[in-house]
């Protein structure tokens, strides 16, 4: 299936399937300072609204323009642009940037993911933070995770099964989410971000980074 197709109704359900997970957040909300924060790959807009009920000035950004229209009808207080995460240049305007998600294995090498992070730091203003969460794919390819659990909507009418398929030493995410009417199937590359790759991107930089059962948290002071 077409990805816009996929995102276009997976959009409807991304809420109830993705809600704000308060252990992702309790990883790196004290590291944030109030005031402006961008949240890259913001979905439908689920952090980037909880930010905003704590009392920070967000804009999300999403390459998909169903997850943004779906952000905006839902959270009409915050504001959401389409945008590419290696284009959205703001210089010095946020004091908070966060990429949670597997949002940064979307990028297609360790060229876009450096390339990322030196964009993400000249859109912060003096002594911001750049907070990137992800899965260590480690766990995946070392111990050759082809499934993860079946995640189910909070009203229980969509499911979304995840699969993982390497293919000539490439790694692609592949998920079906079914409806109470329909099946929908689609399959992304990804690029398998470790901690091993991520410390030797960020080594001239200052950095912390720590892993937590299979995930990473990487915050970054400008």
């Amino acid at each position: 299936m077409d990805n816009n197709k996929f995102y276009q109704v997976f959009a409807t359900d991304y809420h109830k399937i993705f809600p704000v997970n308060s252990e992702v957040v309790n990883s790196f909300a004290k590291y944030l300072k109030r005031g402006p924060l961008l949240d890259v790959g913001t979905g439908t807009g689920e952090y980037a609204a909880y930010f905003t009920d704590h009392g920070f000035k967000v804009t999300g950004i999403d390459l998909s323009d169903e997850m943004i229209e779906t952000a905006k009808l839902r959270h009409k207080n915050i504001t959401f642009k389409t945008a590419n995460m290696l284009e959205y240049t703001k210089p010095m305007t946020f004091l908070n940037i966060i990429c949670l998600g597997s949002t940064i294995a979307h990028l297609a090498s360790k060229a876009e993911i450096s390339a990322f992070i030196i964009l993400a730091l000249n859109n912060l203003q003096p002594n911001g933070v750049l907070v990137i969460k992800t899965l260590d794919y480690s766990f995946v390819l070392d111990n050759h995770i082809m499934s993860m659990p079946t995640l189910l909507s909070s009203d229980k009418t969509t499911s979304l099964e995840r699969k993982y398929e390497l293919v000539n030493n490439e790694l692609y995410f592949c998920t079906t989410l079914k409806t109470k009417d329909a099946l929908y199937s689609t399959k992304t590359k990804l690029f398998p971000v470790t901690k091993k790759l991520m410390e030797e991107l960020l080594k001239e930089y200052n950095y912390t980074i720590t892993k937590h059962e299979r995930q990473l948290t990487i915050i970054m002071h400008k």
